[in-house]
């Protein structure tokens, strides 16, 4: 008895797109949301096949599936975009103002300290947990001051 089997690596995506959301909350009014099922509808109307394709191998299996795949997404998002609008995301543009390249160095040195002190032995550990002691309040002190900077929000009180 022999077992064979042949496995197909996925395809990797080379340029992943961004996470959108939606400003789903507006679908909560009754006009909204049957103009959005009005759109939809007329978008998804030819996806559903008068007739079942017959499906002789895995590849036109896997290319019908990849293609209504992407018709329904695409009716969705657009769908979506029409009525609702899309949401501009500010969480990730004030990480990136609030957590600077200073903070991060800062951050790796205190990790390094605390490894060093979880490694050493015996009177080591007195070397290097001052060190980690250290810059954690330093770390601290900057997060402060960032967060109390103009047009900034508070992080710690």
């Amino acid at each position: 008895m022999i077992l064979s089997f042949q496995v197909v690596a996925p395809s990797l995506r080379t340029n992943a797109s961004k996470r959108i959301l939606w400003h789903l909350n507006k679908l909560e009014d009754d006009q909204l949301r049957s103009q959005y099922l009005e759109h939809f509808s007329h978008l998804t109307k030819d996806l559903m096949p008068t007739n079942i394709p017959s499906f002789d191998n895995r590849s036109s299996a896997a290319t019908y599936i990849e293609q209504f795949n992407r018709i329904l997404c695409q009716a969705i998002y657009q769908s979506l975009y029409l009525v609702c609008g899309r949401h501009t995301r500010r969480a990730d543009n004030f990480q990136q103002q609030f957590w600077t390249r200073e903070l991060q160095n800062i951050f790796d040195l205190k990790e390094y300290y605390y490894r060093k002190w979880w490694k050493a032995q015996g009177i080591n550990c007195l070397k290097y947990w001052p060190l980690h002691q250290g810059t954690k309040a330093r770390l601290r002190r900057m997060i402060q001051q960032e967060g109390e900077k103009p047009g900034k929000i508070s992080v710690i009180k």
